[in-house]
């Protein structure tokens, strides 16, 4: 089976909102903090 068919796109609902806030997060601060400084990714991406 070629992994693309495994995927569905939907429209968001509210539940869905504190898994896109960490996948958000997780990208800012893990994926990009090799590459920008700390006051960035906190502008872009706040912790609290």
């Amino acid at each position: 089976m070629n992994e693309s068919e495994n995927w569905s796109i939907r429209e968001a609902v509210v539940s869905d909102a504190q898994g896109i806030i960490s996948v958000h997060q997780n990208a800012v601060h893990k994926g990009a903090s090799s590459f920008y400084a700390q006051e960035i990714l906190d502008e872009w991406s706040p912790l609290s």
